[in-house]
């Protein structure tokens, strides 16, 4: 599946959460200089993960954003769910045969979340 630049930026954006901070709050100015993505966009992208419930918000001065829930119960679909759409729907509409095949995929798929992106290499952060 091919990612739109706000899911990639999402992705990113979360497992910068994940790997540098406790969770503590972190502005998202902090996020965009580590992870080279436009401020102005990722406020736009916090607000889509706010609302699907994956990050929460702090204001103030020492505020910003948080994981909602630990990052090992977190999963990449939820992001890309949050920010991309459930593609799931759109593939029902093709045909039944379609939607088997995708769920007989789905069974051998690995589940992925944000911790297992901090602890491995598997997303790079620069």
């Amino acid at each position: 599946m091919k990612l739109s630049n706000k899911g990639r930026y999402g992705v990113r954006a979360l497992f910068d959460i994940a790997f540098h901070n406790d969770g503590g709050p972190t502005q998202i100015k902090d996020i965009a200089e580590r992870e080279a993505i436009p401020a102005r966009f990722l406020e736009q992208i916090f607000q889509d993960l706010k609302r699907a419930g994956l990050v929460g918000a702090k204001r103030g001065p020492r505020g910003g954003y948080h994981l909602a829930r630990p990052a090992h119960e977190i999963r990449l679909g939820d992001v890309v769910r949050a920010l991309e759409g459930a593609h799931r729907h759109q593939r029902r509409a093709l045909g039944p045969r379609v939607a088997n095949a995708d769920r007989r995929q789905g069974r051998h798929r690995r589940r992925v979340s944000a911790s297992y992106l901090a602890r491995s290499k598997a997303v790079s952060t620069t």
